[in-house]
């Protein structure tokens, strides 16, 4: 009897345990105990965070990453490779990373061995490194050399070697280098140095001949072909010939490439190469809107073609023996990316996201005409759950240029004013583009909040040809910032938007885009959020990664030179700082290498002199951009709060 008595008490005991660590879980709110978080200047207790996010939408993720064979294929779920053997089936975790996450994955055979050719970093730091892992044991090498930093890898077509385009550590200086996949003991081989921005692209059928893009600016790229034995470059195009080519593939014979430039026109057409005379012919011509990306079917008689209408994507499939151009109307809609072909050339698999509903991965069946939802991210209590629908507006700007916008409003169930507040969200790039998928913070905003979320796509924006796109290049740069002021003007003259109440939210150069508009339009503004965002364009080009530096330089302006550093210093928000006289909230990543820290410390600093309210939160195991879910979720909250606080002025608790 005393040893069931002993032995009851010891359960009880353990249960009372398990019940105290359930219940402190259910009650912490997370971030308020993350130790990897930095919090200044903002409110720090859980009624100020509880009560903010109820009812916020949070779907899982999935991306499309490779086929593995003709019938499965690899997912990013969670930041982890699954393995996915059907439509809506139950997917196969492969790896169980904890500080790192994938960027890519795709099979491959190494040493003989089959597996899985992984990307991946640390922390955000985008200080990526390739690693094999065996398809049987799951064990990984790391393939790559951890001196440098890698950005591309492309298989050649016979399956011998990898191509690499990357960088050593955080320096300006680059190299191409190849590694064997068939030889045991194989070491990386650099192929050439260089300053440039190299990227493979494809490689030609006798495995030594490789396809690839040296990007100078979005408005100066060339095509190169480089013998993997020898190093030498032979340029596809004159030098002294400043076009765009954003993509381009070998054809199945090798005889040519299709391609996408903007030679002889203001946006990005299909083209095609004769690799002997070098003779480049119009292609698809019927395509009037930009074309974003191509891929050819392994068999080369498809070729799958994306454009970009106003940041929606159409689906093509041209036949490259009788150039017919067909489009599956009505099969997709919304965002496509990741568009790759079945190594059978009978499916084609992607990524599609659209305004109201999340990004899942589907597969077209080209004979059967048929598209397959694979994933499903939303789950019961979602599903049903009512989203605004984007509505597409335009806007004439200062100098009469006319703006595209997307506006989110609060459905009218949800409306909660007469007159409603207003976002305005800027995005990054800067020749980055405002994509109308769903955002589960936009639909918060809109129909939790009733707020209406406006996104426009400025001059400098991607999508609308070459001409827009320089628009805002160097001196030209605060002609972007008088864009928003025309947004501004043209809410005045909207009935039911609130023209007192507007915020300006934006990350990385959106980021500067928010601070440039406080300074410069504080009147008229309640408040901004500025995430990951330069604050002074020399201090930023003197931090920033080195192997970025040039290009940045080629948009932003070399601080090298006098008259530009003199320019930076005028229009930069921190030479400027004492003109923000309103309430910020600033966001950063410690491991950031684009925009880095010191970019954020330095506003909050110079701001706070002004004696306004400054938030400024960080976090020690980010780069650009919040992406682990605990510190993510804890952001989403301050962000609303602090929404509710300066834009809505309520009191909220804490």
């Amino acid at each position: 009897m005393f040893y069931v008595r002993t032995t009851l008490l010891f359960v009880l005991n353990i249960a009372f345990i398990l019940i105290a660590i359930l219940t402190a879980r259910a009650t912490e709110v997370p971030g308020l105990n993350n130790k990897n978080l930095i919090k200044e200047g903002m409110p720090d207790t859980p009624e100020a965070y509880q009560e903010t996010n109820r009812g916020f939408v949070y779907y899982s993720s999935n991306s499309f990453l490779a086929w593995e064979n003709d019938r499965r294929i690899l997912i990013n779920k969670k930041k982890q490779l699954h393995r996915l053997k059907g439509p809506l089936a139950k997917t196969e975790q492969l790896t169980f990373f904890t500080k790192k996450s994938i960027g890519a994955a795709s099979p491959i055979k190494y040493l003989g061995d089959d597996g899985f050719l992984i990307k991946r970093d640390s922390n955000g730091d985008e200080y990526n490194q390739y690693y094999f892992m065996d398809r049987l044991t799951r064990k990984s090498i790391q393939l790559t050399d951890p001196a440098y930093r890698y950005r591309s890898a492309l298989v050649t077509r016979d399956g011998t070697r990898l191509i690499f385009s990357r960088s050593l550590g955080t320096s300006s200086i680059k190299s191409v280098s190849s590694l064997s996949l068939v030889k045991e003991g194989a070491i990386e081989t650099k192929l050439f140095e260089t300053k440039n921005t190299f990227t493979p692209l494809d490689s030609l059928q006798d495995g030594k001949t490789i396809l690839l893009r040296q990007y100078v600016s979005n408005s100066e790229s060339y095509l190169v072909l480089l013998n993997s034995e020898t190093g030498a470059l032979d340029y596809l195009t004159a030098k002294n010939q400043k076009w765009a080519f954003k993509d381009a593939v070998v054809t199945k014979d090798g005889k040519g490439l299709y391609l996408i430039s903007n030679m002889g026109s203001d946006v990005a057409n299909l083209r095609y190469m004769d690799l002997d005379t070098r003779k480049i012919y119009f292609v698809a011509q019927q395509i009037i809107w930009p074309i974003k990306n191509i891929t050819l079917s392994p068999d080369g008689r498809k070729l799958a073609i994306v454009s970009n209408q106003h940041g929606l994507n159409k689906l093509y499939f041209l036949n490259t023996r009788t150039n017919k151009l067909d489009h599956p109307e009505g099969k997709t809609v919304g965002i496509i990316s990741r568009l790759t072909f079945s190594p059978d050339s009978k499916k084609v698999a992607m990524n599609v996201s659209h305004p109201l509903f999340p990004r899942d991965i589907f597969v077209y069946h080209l004979k059967k005409d048929k598209l397959v939802k694979w994933t499903e991210s939303r789950n019961k209590s979602t599903r049903h759950v009512k989203l605004s629908m984007p509505k597409l507006v335009f806007y004439n700007s200062f100098d009469n240029l006319t703006i595209p916008a997307y506006i989110y409003s609060p459905l009218p169930e949800n409306k909660k004013y007469a007159k409603s507040p207003v976002i305005i969200t800027l995005h990054g790039g800067p020749a980055s583009q405002h994509n109308p998928s769903l955002s589960t913070k936009t639909q918060y905003y809109a129909n939790r909040m009733g707020i209406t979320v406006i996104a426009p796509n400025v001059r400098g924006s991607d999508g609308y040809g070459n001409h827009y796109v320089s628009l805002d290049n160097g001196y030209k740069r605060e002609d972007s910032v008088k864009d928003v002021g025309a947004l501004l003007d043209w809410i005045k003259t909207q009935p039911g938007l609130d023209e007192d109440r507007v915020m300006v939210i934006g990350g990385s150069y959106g980021g500067y885009m928010v601070l440039a508009s406080l300074m410069h339009y504080g009147d008229r503004l309640k408040a901004g959020i500025d995430r990951v965002g330069i604050s002074q364009f020399t201090t930023f080009l003197k931090n920033t990664a080195d192997y970025r530096v040039d290009l940045r330089r080629v948009e932003y302006g070399d601080e090298r030179d006098p008259d530009m550093r003199a320019f930076h210093t005028k229009i930069s928000p921190l030479n400027n700082a004492h003109k923000i006289t309103k309430p910020l909230f600033v966001v950063q990543g410690q491991n950031d290498p684009r925009v880095p820290a010191s970019e954020a410390r330095q506003i909050v600093d110079a701001v706070r002199q002004n004696g306004v309210p400054v938030w400024y939160l960080l976090a020690r195991n980010e780069g650009h951009g919040f992406k682990k879910s605990k510190n993510s979720r804890f952001l989403n909250r301050a962000v609303i709060s602090f929404i509710r606080t300066y834009l809505l002025d309520e009191k909220v608790p804490g």
